[in-house]
Order: structure tokens, then C-alpha cells, then sequence
């Protein structure tokens, strides 16, 4: 099974996005499943709901970022990598999503309010749009990994 098969199996079941991106890739990065949901709980939603940066792109970068610090010594190569490989995620995901801001992905729906969290459900972004961005957040990331040539 994929990573993308894989990441729905966990989302929403296992928890919020950013803890199923980071859940999906703790094998390959040896890191332990229960430290990796706790780590990632509060970003969940755009940052503690907040609809800031979107929770699968926080995990995300938190993946790209313990990938490389397992696998690259060197302090400035790591510092260097690291922020490019970032920049290639986040350019990605915009040009997938037009966004990696959890407000603007939902429409501008704040899940804050008992309003935003209607709309969430009526339009049911958590299939339309959440599941994507989860979906798409592991690929790319894999894909970085997978291609680092290093």
C-alpha cells in the first residue's frame, strides 16, 4: 500500500491532519507512533484551529525536517537542505491548492465558530477538501524524500 493509501486509512480516524501525515511516515523515519500523534496534536486545523498554516503542511515540513536531521551531519547543509526543501513543498502544495493557509482552503470557513463548524460539516469539506490536501501533503513529501539525492 502507498503513503497516499496509507494517510486515509489513518484520516480522520486517527486524528487531525498534520497527526496522520506524521503518523504515515513514522516507520520510515523511526520515530515512535504515539510521540508523533502528541507532537502533532495542536496543529491540527490551521494551528490549534486557528486556520493558520495548514495542519497536513505542518506535518509535512516536521517530516521533511527529521527525515534530513537523520540523514545529513553537517549543521549548514542540514539548515540549507532543510529551508529547500521546504520551499519546494510549500511551492507544490500552493500550486496544487492555491493556498497552504487552512482558512483559505475551506472557503474562508473558521472552524471557530459554531457557524464555521456547520458550514464544515454542510459542505463537507473534511471529504472535499481536507482528505486532498492530507492526500497531497504525503505524496509530495515523499516524493522530496524519495528524490534528495544524497
Amino acid at each position: 500500500m502507498d503513503k497516499e493509501e496509507l494517510v486515509l486509512q489513518y484520516f480522520p480516524k486517527l486524528g487531525n491532519c498534520a497527526q496522520s501525515v506524521l503518523h504515515t511516515f513514522c516507520e520510515d523515519l523511526g520515530f515512535d507512533r504515539d510521540r508523533a500523534l502528541n507532537l502533532a496534536r495542536g496543529f491540527g486545523a490551521g494551528i490549534g484551529g486557528m486556520g493558520e498554516i495548514c495542519g497536513a503542511v505542518s506535518a509535512a515540513i516536521m517530516v521533511i525536517g527529521l527525515y534530513l536531521g537523520n540523514v545529513v551531519s553537517d549543521e549548514s547543509k542540514l539548515k540549507e537542505l532543510t529551508e529547500q526543501k521546504t520551499t519546494i513543498f510549500l511551492e507544490s502544495f500552493k500550486g496544487i491548492h492555491g493556498s497552504y493557509h487552512c482558512r483559505d482552503l475551506l472557503g474562508g470557513c473558521s472552524l471557530k465558530t459554531p457557524l464555521g463548524k456547520s458550514e464544515f460539516k454542510e459542505k463537507e469539506l473534511l471529504n472535499n477538501v481536507c482528505k486532498q490536501c492530507v492526500k497531497s501533503s504525503v505524496k509530495i513529501t515523499d516524493n522530496i524524500i524519495k528524490n534528495l539525492g544524497i
